[in-house]
């Protein structure tokens, strides 16, 4: 499926979901920053989608989890949690704002090196 760049709030989202995750944080004046800074992670490009500076936190989003597990991406996450010491949370398939369902889910990596599996938002 190919991703519909959209316009939201003086950005450019390169897909409707990123696009809706703002207007959800907008809803509850949660204050984000798209794409806002690139990391060098020991030769690894990173580009979060969104920095939470209120949690002190980043936000991926993916459109699924197949391929994500064991890849360069989530070793970026996972990188990126452990050298900046905040969590970076990522969710898959989350289609606000109708999106719980079974197979909406995230998962959180932590900086000390584990991750929290199962992460709903609800």
């Amino acid at each position: 499926m190919k991703n519909i760049e959209t316009c939201y709030n003086n950005y450019k989202f390169r897909s409707r979901t990123e696009a809706r995750w703002a207007v959800f944080f907008d809803h509850l004046k949660i204050r984000y920053e798209y794409e806002e800074e690139g990391f060098d992670l020991d030769g690894l490009w990173y580009l979060p989608d969104f920095t939470l500076p209120q949690f002190n936190s980043w936000l991926e989003v993916k459109p699924n989890h197949e391929g994500f597990f064991g890849s360069d991406d989530e070793v970026k996450v996972a990188t990126l949690a452990k050298t900046s010491n905040r969590r970076v949370y990522v969710f898959f398939r989350c289609r606000l704002p109708n999106f719980i369902d079974d197979e909406d889910y995230g998962i959180c990596y932590l900086p000390n090196g584990e991750k929290i599996d199962n992460v709903h938002v609800e």
